[in-house]
Parts: structure tokens; C-alpha cells; sequence
């Protein structure tokens, strides 16, 4: 199953209208964009609600999060006597697999055939919080699904809600289980335990639990069919485990756990600190220690320890930015090769923010990997590195309307009960409030900002838009440079400006039409340009006189794309269905893809080779 959008409703800041947030298809990372006190941390609080406890996840952190009150959560303006309800709501969508798995369910546990057209459609998980007086008094769970279902020998569908609500309530736990997971991350400065009991005794500690299931997700992560208990755990127990026959497949395991977890942890953070000629790793060490008293089992103890030349070290001794980084690849990377798969969404909370800007930036390279990956991303952020102009699609503006952030008396009339909280889409936001920059203030420093002298901005390559960008990204060989995207044949003024005032080398190639012929003059001209470093792609080749570069693919291949779309052959796409197409191809698994024709493949290998000759010129 899928989330689309959640509303909110009477949730702190979030009042009694409500708050839509949209997080379309699967796989996207969405960006809530806000300043101080916009409401952005209350709108990741309300979703956290479909996920775990907040009490439960508490133990995991190095500073103790504030145990919650269930009470803080009613609105600020009526919190003197609120007699109302707290909702957070979810729009559902199945996929096949989960009707064929609910409709078996309910078959051979209760005997019913349920009607399949109505488990396919898209339904509403409301859960509701009942407040008297200001005080908490109850959370039902409200379904929106209808469930038709009929015996063997019945004719005629009928409402199990209202006929038989024991078997209802069981369906519709067992289709719980298929729903999201929703994991909120507050941060990832976690308390790392020094030793994680992987056969605990008794009640068991979260903090433990947690670790025990990130344990047997690196496992998975191996692909080779590993069980924690099986594999590690009972493999140490037995007679003489950790110095007897069990000992050489322990270790192998082990150590294969240990090399995943350097390649993917060390892997990336020594691209962000540009030190990769260091030998440091990671090892997972184990030991046995005495069970509780009266018990004859014995525990088999873990550590995750770090290894650096000669010396060893605890991961809790490293610096605030690794543990950072290495806790959230540790929870949402190595969560997605879990065997049982499920659906995962990450809400982070201004993600982060204790690391440098070039560390950040890499951060939104680690999402990509992960929502690759089938993760849905929600994050927050004010700082302008932490924004990926390519999902500005999915990016939200947060407001607090109780603050003018551009009044000098800042404050002065401000009241926590006048609290209103707003988002929308920033496409949405920025065409309506044009000149309310202030709230989307990030997203215009991402898009403009000025590096310093000491920062290396490679040669670039400017495109006409976004088509441009996700055709060349997936057809051309890795060009080694940088391909930025403009706003049409005639928005690239503002990044051409941006690179002359930088002193930055750059390229542009247009589309060899009537407009993007005009363009290259007109740039030329105004800006004074080198004519050699402005082309269109017909000074390419004869062959691409006239044409736009979608005009570069091959027929058979877009042929190809409408079927699998489900789209008629002489239907023509329009660029955005062409970008969608390519874009959602991208993201598949190389065999998954559509076969890239020969003659497309020749056609953007002379464009790379002549614009990487270009390049070459370039002062």
C-alpha cells in the first residue's frame, strides 16, 4: 500500500480548516521549505502519528527527547477548553498485490469471497483523538474501505461492517500490516548501546530491539539468506561456538558484515570529507557473557566497533557529524534491504543541520539512494544547501501566519494562541505571492547563491529546461560535467549571469528550432558571448538540422514508451509526458529498462563527444 496525502486537522498550530500535504508518487523526496517557527516541525509531529509511539523511539537518542504529552497536541488558540477532536488522516492507495493478499486473507481465515473492485480503490486511515476539556480521553481508527464480502454459496454482497464486524476487525488488522511503516527521526544522534544482546532475556529494552533489527537488516543487506538467530546467534551458543567448528562460518558472516557496512558508511562519508586514502572500518565483534540469575542461557553480546590504522574506537567517540551520517544510513539505507519489504516513510526533521554545506549537499545524494531504493522521504529544512533544485516539484512552503517576517517589529504582536499554520506547493505559493520571497527565501539562495573564492564550480553545460536535463542525464554518457537547467530557450539570462559574475566557464546548447535560433543570437549579442561556446544542434551535424532534442530519440523507442504507458501509438506526447516517461525509466532497475535503440545511442554519443570537445576549448 501507498500514502498520497494526509490531512490535519486541530493539530497545535494546524487549526480546525485544516492542512493538506501531497506527497504524490512513490519514491519522492518532498521538501517542506519554512524559516524559524513557520510550523514545520508540528506538520512532521502530526504525520509521526500513523507511525510508532513517539516513547518508543525516545530511548534511541543521546539527549533524551522530552517525553511527550499527548495533551500538547490540541490547538494553541483553544487550549483553555477543547472539546473536540485531533485528526490525522491518510489517502490509501492498494496496489494488486495487497488486494490478492486481503482477499486470500479474508477467504481462508473466514470463509468470505470479497468483492476485488472495491478493496482497488483508494480509501481513507483517519486516526482520531478525542479531547474533553482539554484532556485526552481516546484514539479510534476510522477505515474508510468498504469490504463487500459473500459465503461460497451466497448470491449477494454484503457490508461485513454491518454484518459480521468480528470478521471485519480481523481483515482489516491483517490489511494494517501491509500499510506504510512511518518512521520519524527528530535527528539521528542516537545512543549507541556498547554491547546488543541478541538473545535478550525478559522484557527486552526498545533501545536493544531497535539494534537487533538493524543488525538482520545488514544481514539482508548481503542478499544471502542470513537470519540473526539462526546465522549468528544459536551458531554461537553451541558447544564451544566462538572457538569450535561454528567459529570459521561465524566469522565469515561477520566479516561479510563488516566490509557491507565500511563500503556503504565509509564509502560515502569519505566523499564528503574528500578523504579517501584513509583505511578505516567497521566490525561487528561478538561475546558471551552470563545470563540472569536462575538462567542457564547464556547472552550472546554485539558490538559495533571502528577501526582506523591500529586503533580502535567505539562509534560514540567519533565526532557530532558521523554520528550524524552514520546514524541515518544505519536506520533508512540499510532498512530497505530488509527481506520482509514493506513500504517505509522517512520523516526527518531538519536533517542535518550540524553538518558543513558540502556535507549536506551529499546528504541529498544519500536520499536519492534511498528513495532509489522504494522510500518515501518527507524532510524539513531552512538551509538553502539542503534543497535539490530537481524536486522542486515536490517542495512545500511552510507559513506561520501569526509572523511577518518582513516586519522590522518582528515579534512585537506575536501570540502563540494566533498561531495558523499554511502550506503550499512551491510552484503554487511563488505564482500567488510573487513578491512573499521571504518564505521560500531558501529555495531562491539554492537556485542563486554565491560561492566563495575557495569553492571549485566546475566548466558547465546550460540547458534550455528540465527536458533537456532528464533527456541528456539518461542518454548521454556520464558528460563529467555539470548540466544545469534553464527555464526555456530564452531563461537562461539569469544563469548566464550568474557564471560571468563567477568567472565560471560554461556551454550552451540550444534546440536548432526558430526560437532556439533566435536565442543563440540574441545571446550573443546581449551578452556578448563567444559564438563558438553558443550553438544549436544543427552546427552538431547536418542530420539534427530543425530538431528539438526530444526530436533526437529514436520512434521506436518512444513507440515503445507509450505502450508500456498504456498511451495509442499515434498519440504525440507532449515534453512533460516524454520527461515523466524518461525520468520514471531512470529510476528502474537496468534490466527493467526499455532497450535504448542503437541508432539513439550513435546520435547522443556524437553530441558527448562534440560537447566534450567544447568543453576542451573552453578558457
Amino acid at each position: 500500500m501507498d500514502y498520497r496525502k494526509f490531512w490535519i486537522k486541530n493539530f497545535k498550530g494546524i487549526g480546525e480548516e485544516g492542512l493538506l500535504v501531497d506527497v504524490g508518487e512513490r519514491r519522492a523526496v518532498i521538501t517542506l521549505v519554512g524559516l524559524n517557527e513557520s510550523g514545520k516541525t508540528t506538520i512532521l509531529e502530526a504525520l509521526s502519528h500513523l507511525g510508532e509511539p513517539a516513547e518508543h523511539q525516545g530511548q534511541l537518542y543521546e539527549e533524551k527527547l522530552r517525553a511527550a504529552d499527548i495533551n500538547d497536541i490540541i490547538p494553541l488558540a483553544r487550549r483553555a477548553n477543547f472539546n473536540d477532536t485531533v485528526e490525522v488522516t491518510a489517502l490509501v492507495v492498494p496496489d494488486d498485490g495487497d488486494v490478492d493478499a486481503i482477499a486470500q486473507y479474508a477467504n481462508d481465515k473466514h470463509g468470505y469471497i470479497l468483492d476485488r473492485d472495491g478493496l482497488c480503490t483508494e480509501f481513507t486511515l483517519t486516526k482520531q483523538m478525542t479531547f474533553e476539556s482539554s484532556i485526552y480521553k481516546g484514539t479510534i481508527i476510522e477505515w474508510g474501505v468498504q469490504l463487500l464480502g459473500k459465503k461460497p454459496r451466497q448470491r449477494k454482497w454484503r457490508e461485513l461492517y454491518e454484518t459480521d464486524r468480528k470478521a471485519w476487525n480481523d481483515i482489516v488488522n491483517h490489511a494494517a500490516t501491509r500499510l506504510p511503516v512511518v518512521k520519524y527521526f527528530p535527528t539521528f544522534l542516537f545512543e549507541i548501546p556498547e554491547k546488543i544482546v541478541l538473545n535478550p532475556p525478559g522484557e527486552e529494552k526498545a533501545i536493544n530491539r531497535y539494534y537487533r533489527e538493524v543488525v538482520q537488516d545488514v544481514l539482508d543487506s548481503l542478499d544471502m539468506q542470513l537470519d540473526l538467530t539462526e546465522h549468528i546467534t544459536r551458531r554461537a551458543l553451541r558447544s564451544g561456538g566462538l572457538m569450535g567448528s561454528s567459529k570459521r562460518a561465524l566469522d565469515q558472516v561477520l566479516l561479510n558484515m563488516g566490509v557491507k557496512a565500511s563500503q556503504l558508511i565509509f564509502g560515502q562519508w569519505d566523499q564528503i570529507m574528500g578523504d579517501q586514502g584513509r583505511r578505516r572500518d567497521i566490525r561487528f565483534d561478538l561475546s558471551i557473557a552470563p545470563g540472569p540469575a536462575g538462567s542457564e542461557t547464556e547472552c550472546v553480546e554485539l558490538s559495533i566497533v571502528m577501526t582506523d590504522g591500529d586503533a580502535s574506537y567505539l562509534i560514540s567517540d567519533r565526532s557530532l557529524g558521523f554520528r550524524w551520517f552514520f546514524g541515518f544510513l544505519l536506520f533508512t539505507q540499510f532498512r530497505m534491504y530488509r527481506r520482509q519489504q514493506e513500504s517505509v516513510v522517512f520523516l526527518l526533521d531538519e536533517p542535518a543541520s550540524n553538518l558543513h554545506p558540502k556535507a549536506q549537499q551529499s546528504l541529498l545524494r544519500s536520499f536519492d539512494d534511498v528513495s532509489k531504493l522504494g522510500a518515501r522521504i518527507v524532510y524539513s529544512t531552512h538551509s538553502p544547501h539542503m534543497i535539490n533544485p530537481c524536486w522542486l516539484e515536490n517542495a512545500h512552503v511552510v507559513r506561520n501566519l501569526a509572523l511577518d517576517y518582513d516586519s522590522d517589529a518582528l515579534g512585537d504582536d506575536y501570540s502563540a494562541k494566533s498561531t495558523s499554520i499554511r502550506l503550499l506547493k512551491y510552484r503554487t505559493f511563488s505564482a500567488e505571492h510573487p513578491f512573499q520571497t521571504t518564505y521560500f527565501q531558501p529555495i531562491l539562495d539554492a537556485l542563486e547563491v554565491i560561492p566563495s573564492p575557495l569553492e571549485y564550480i566546475p566548466k558547465a553545460i546550460l540547458l534550455e529546461g528540465k527536458t533537456d536535463l532528464f533527456l541528456l542525464n539518461y542518454f548521454l554518457p556520464k558528460p563529467g560535467t555539470s548540466l544545469i537547467p534553464g527555464t526555456g530557450a530564452n531563461g537562461l539570462d539569469r544563469l548566464i549571469g550568474l557564471y560571468l559574475g563567477w568567472g565560471r566557464s560554461f556551454l550552451v546548447p540550444l534546440d536548432d528550432d526558430k526560437e532556439g535560433r533566435k536565442a543563440r543570437e540574441r545571446y550573443i549579442e546581449e551578452w556578448g558571448l563567444d559564438p563558438r561556446f553558443v550553438l544549436t544542434y544543427g552546427q552538431i551535424g547536418s542530420e539534427f538540422d530543425g530538431m528539438e532534442v526530444e526530436d533526437l530519440i529514436d520512434g521506436g523507442y518512444i513507440a515503445s514508451l507509450k505502450s508500456e504507458h498504456g498511451l495509442p501509438s499515434e498519440r504525440t506526447l507532449r515534453k512533460k509526458e516524454l520527461c515523466r516517461m524518461i525520468r520514471e525509466e531512470s529510476k528502474l532497475p537496468e534490466n527493467l529498462r526499455q532497450e535504448v535503440p542503437k541508432r539513439t545511442q550513435l546520435v547522443f554519443r556524437k553530441i558527448h563527444d562534440y560537447l566534450q570537445d567544447k568543453l576542451a576549448e573552453l578558457p
